[in-house]
């Protein structure tokens, strides 16, 4: 039933209509739960959290009703568990990039083949400054990563509350790592895309790197509508806000990486010319 319209909707509407009133868009709730004293929060809250696996499996088919499902148990816990995974991929990913340059692409530069190139990158990624430097790195690109979804959630977050929204950051930052989850998936696997010889894999990678954004643009603005339970002009409006506010700090921030390369560049050149 609609709370706002007094109206009565069977299963079938309700499936069309994504749980929401046809008439004034508003969240249905069942005739049980009004009788029981529910609400729709607790009703979801009573169920079981879904798994990683099928959160990224209903972000795929049923996204709205999965992330009305997940903003019910969001915590930042969650969230922080949720990127801990996505980093993990990515580091697999990174290194399984290096494993195939180091055996290769560098031996068919320099000559080599066969086993011996195999022999020859397994030992170069063995090696214990190897190993001293990735773990270094990946340690210390690990926080860059949670304080970068800990700021972009911020951004998101920041405007809708303004607007009215009803999220809390909690919701915000653990359902953009659910979608952060859900968009993996394509990102690697438009990255595979590039082993396809004959110029097609490039093409295609890029196609895929496309869907990817594309998707994930899609899933961010779901989430700001949904746990903000905004409608369509506040939602878009909300979202552009953000994402103006993104690229400001973006352009910011490579602003002054590229004026610190240059005065560095700069700095050690001067001296060879005086």
């Amino acid at each position: 039933m609609c709370e706002k319209c007094n109206l009565f909707y069977c299963g079938d509407c309700t499936l069309s209509s994504n749980g929401r009133c046809p008439a004034c868009d508003k969240a249905l709730i069942s005739p049980e739960a009004v009788l029981m004293g529910m609400s729709p929060e607790d009703m979801y809250r009573n169920q079981d959290t879904p798994t990683s696996y099928q959160a990224i499996n209903s972000l795929y088919l049923e996204p709205v009703r999965t992330i009305r499902r997940l903003m019910q148990n969001a915590s930042l816990f969650t969230g922080v568990v949720n990127i801990t995974i996505v980093y993990t991929i990515i580091t697999l990913v990174r290194l399984a990039v290096v494993f195939a340059l180091l055996v290769f692409v560098v031996p068919m530069t320099s000559g080599g083949a066969g086993l011996q190139s195999v022999s020859a990158g397994l030992s170069q990624l063995s090696s214990t400054s190897f190993i001293v430097s990735f773990l270094v790195s990946a340690f210390l690109w690990y926080g860059v990563f949670v304080i970068s979804w800990l700021v972009q959630s911020l951004i998101l977050f920041a405007p809708a509350k303004l607007l009215g929204g009803k999220s809390t950051f909690a919701q915000q930052a653990c359902l953009l790592s659910y979608a952060m989850l859900a968009v993996l998936p394509i990102f690697v696997f438009s990255l595979a895309l590039i082993v396809i010889p004959y110029g097609i894999g490039i093409p295609l990678a890029f196609l895929g790197n496309a869907v990817a954004f594309i998707y994930a643009l899609l899933l961010t603005i779901l989430i700001i509508k949904e746990i903000n339970e905004f409608g369509k002009f506040t939602t878009v409006l909300s979202f552009f806000i953000s994402f103006f506010i993104t690229v400001v700090l973006s352009t910011m921030i490579w602003s002054i990486i590229f004026l610190y390369t240059i005065i560095t560049i700069a700095g050690k050149l001067l001296p060879l010319s005086i």
